[in-house]
């Protein structure tokens, strides 16, 4: 068990593990050097540690205190150590023996874990095999000798491996996909519906006017009518979110019924406001979208007839990826409007670190309000807080309008007898399952 000693130290204890029976780590125990080896790795580029490992201002040092315990100090506290840190590093996973930690290794080397299968051989793009590790920590698992893992490269084709008994699960595509899969398989496969952590929103360029007017931004909340865009694009597989899907639970989502007095479709108030505010109806406004999303492209097309009503003029430009890339997420934006997935707190303060720096307000009073959420360890105090920050965010009318969050849904053969208590929306088909032989 982790434990924290103040507000700013975690102190991990390793479970007792050994690495595979292979070069260079030869079965050896994993110790706390390589988990402290692991993460100075990832602290420094080209390694992808994320901002935790690499900011040089999150994390403040990372020691071992003996063979099994390491210690991590912060610079300040912080409320989602665990997660930030998984950025770079998932302490739930195995961790990469320390003689094995340089880039040309890592990349050209046979891959050395700890965890319930070692490698045994690949095919480049299409499958990877494995065995079953005999000294895995946990006795009598893995239940399986060997697996072997098969890499499909769409929706099709993993439903036709579906279809045809080859993989036991699935994350249907949408829900056509589901409903034609269950006719034809019946009672052959459970299916199950649950909410993603993930939707859409809509981004205005804060650094161009009319967005820097907050009547414009609040006419935007008001004026776009989502159920239409629910009902007609996504045929009501979707559901109608704030900052935070209620897949997050994690950060005690609010939901848009609590904040309708700011946020309610109100076509005739946002056409009122957009005059308030000055707005040419006779300039046209360039509404940047990927043309790989049609789900985005679609309802672009359906906000743009909303606000067209009210006398916002709006060119909607489908883009490819890499330009959508380039123009919609960096400072200061190369665009008036453009679509995004849902964010995080990081996202909504003046410099998040990330790519999406163009979704902020760049406001001091939210800026301190995140900094006052990343430091509260109280879970019940934190969830207070992030009500304050949603709400302060619908009464500032930011320039990110959350639209909508998906609905996944799952499907597994009966055979497949239960899934564990912790499959949820953030773990998905990764929870605990189990097959009754």
């Amino acid at each position: 068990m982790p434990e924290q000693p103040d507000p700013t130290t975690v102190i991990v204890k390793l479970t007792p593990s050994r690495f595979h029976d292979r070069a260079p780590a030869n079965g050896r125990e994993v110790t706390a050097d390589d988990v402290v080896e692991t993460v100075r790795f990832l602290s420094k580029p080209p390694a992808s540690g994320g901002q935790f490992l690499q900011s040089g201002k999150d994390l403040k040092s990372v020691t071992a205190t003996d063979l099994s315990s390491v210690r991590f100090e912060m610079f300040g506290p912080r409320a989602f150590f665990y997660e930030e840190l998984q950025g770079g590093i998932d302490l739930g996973k195995p961790i990469v023996p320390k003689e094995m930690l340089d880039e040309k290794t890592l990349k050209e080397a046979i891959p050395v874990g700890s965890g319930p299968y070692e490698y045994l051989r690949h095919t480049q793009g299409s499958s990877e095999a494995m065995r079953s590790f005999d000294s895995y920590r946990v006795n009598e698992q893995p239940y399986i000798t060997e697996r072997t893992v098969v890499f499909l490269p769409d929706a099709a084709a993993i439903e036709v491996g579906f279809r045809g008994n080859q993989i036991d699960t699935i994350r249907f595509a949408g829900v056509k996909q589901k409903d034609a899969v269950t006719r034809d398989l019946g009672d052959r496969i459970e299916t199950k519906t649950l909410p993603s952590a993930t939707g859409m929103a809509l981004v205005a360029n804060i650094n161009r006017a009319p967005w820097n007017d907050i009547r414009a931004r609040e006419a935007l909340h008001r004026g776009i009518d989502i159920d239409r865009i629910i009902s007609t694009v996504f045929f009501d597989d979707a559901v109608r979110t704030w900052y935070f899907s209620r897949a997050r639970f994690d950060r005690s989502p609010l939901g848009p019924d609590a904040l309708q007095p700011y946020i309610a479709y109100d076509p005739r108030r946002a056409a009122n406001l957009l005059k308030a505010a000055g707005v040419d109806t006779s300039e046209e406004y360039e509404f940047v979208v990927p043309v790989e999303a049609p789900t985005w492209v679609d309802s672009a097309r359906l906000i743009a007839e909303d606000l067209g009503k009210l006398g916002l003029k709006l060119r909607i430009n489908p883009v490819v990826r890499n330009i959508y890339l380039q123009r919609a997420g960096p400072q200061p934006g190369d665009f008036d409007l453009t679509m995004s997935l849902l964010q995080d707190y990081a996202n909504a303060t003046s410099n998040s670190g990330t790519y999406w720096n163009s979704t902020s307000l760049r406001d001091p009073e939210i800026d301190a309000l995140v900094t006052r959420i990343v430091e509260t360890v109280d879970n019940q105090r934190r969830a207070v807080l992030s009500h304050e920050f949603e709400t302060m965010l619908a009464s500032k009318y930011a320039n990110f309008v959350p639209i909508l969050s998906a609905v996944w849904h799952y499907g597994w053969y009966a055979r497949v007898k239960g899934v564990g208590p912790e499959f949820h929306p953030s773990q998905g088909l990764q929870a605990g399952r189990w097959i009754e032989t």
